[in-house]
C-alpha cells in the first residue's frame, strides 16, 4: 500500500521532522521531465526498496563526436543533473565536482 503513494509530494513514512516527503516526488518529476521512467520494487515492509531509472538515450553532443573519444572531461553549460547516493560523503564530493564542471546539481530533498 505504501508503494502506491511514495511518489506523491509530502508523502513520507518517516517521523515528524525527519524529512519533507519531497525527495522521491522530485526524483520522479525529474525523470519524467527527461522522458524517462522510474520503477520501484520492494521485498516488504522494513526490507528496503530498489529503484530503477530508465532514461532515453541521447545522441552524442557535437563536442563528443568531434573528439572521437569519451575519456575527455566535458564541461557543462548549466545542465541540471540529478545526483543520488545513500552516502552523504559521495553526495557532497560528487556535487562539488559537478558544480566545478559547470553543472547544476539536484540532490534528494531538493538540496
Amino acid at each position: 500500500e505504501t508503494l502506491d503513494h511514495i511518489f506523491e509530494p509530502f508523502f513520507t513514512t518517516k517521523a515528524v521532522g525527519r524529512g519533507t516527503g519531497l525527495g522521491l516526488s522530485m526524483a520522479y518529476g525529474a525523470v519524467q521531465a527527461s522522458g524517462g521512467v522510474i520503477a520501484v520494487e520492494s521485498e516488504g515492509k522494513g526490507r528496503g526498496a530498489a529503484f530503477h531509472i530508465y532514461l532515453p538515450l541521447r545522441q552524442a553532443s557535437p563536442l563528443a563526436k568531434e573528439s572521437g573519444t569519451s575519456d575527455k572531461i566535458v564541461k557543462g553549460q548549466g545542465e541540471l543533473i540529478l545526483w543520488v547516493d545513500d552516502d552523504e560523503d559521495v553526495l557532497t564530493t560528487g556535487e562539488s565536482v559537478l558544480k566545478a564542471l559547470n553543472y547544476r546539481v539536484l540532490k534528494p530533498g531538493g538540496r
